[in-house]
């Protein structure tokens, strides 16, 4: 059973990483890499610590769909956030959002 959550973790990091780093292959590919890199390390661990490490993984790829928005830099000069519908837009995310531009003299 932990080898199954352990593959489900996997999978799930590989997409919450897919859908925040879409727009950048430089970045998707290096999350990728150290998910594998992560897991091929820690293959062989006792079921109680691989749950731990799963439920940390689950806990991770949870944030990185809710919290990590990427912002690409537009030709003015300003950012356009990429706001996904998985993006928690809590109370500490103003309704509004002003992007500042660098400037310019």
């Amino acid at each position: 059973m932990e080898r199954a959550a352990a593959r489900a973790c996997y999978r799930k990091l590989f997409r919450s990483t897919t859908a925040v780093f879409q727009r950048d292959k430089a970045m998707l590919e290096a999350a990728r890499q150290r998910i594998r890199q992560e897991f091929i390390q820690n293959r062989n661990l006792p079921p109680e610590e691989l749950q731990v490490k799963v439920d940390w993984g689950n806990q991770i790829a949870e944030f990185l769909s809710k919290n990590l928005v990427q912002a690409e830099k537009q030709v003015d000069g300003s950012y356009k956030l990429n706001i996904r519908p998985s993006t928690d837009l809590s109370s500490d995310f103003p309704p509004s959002i002003a992007v500042c531009t660098r400037n310019k003299k």
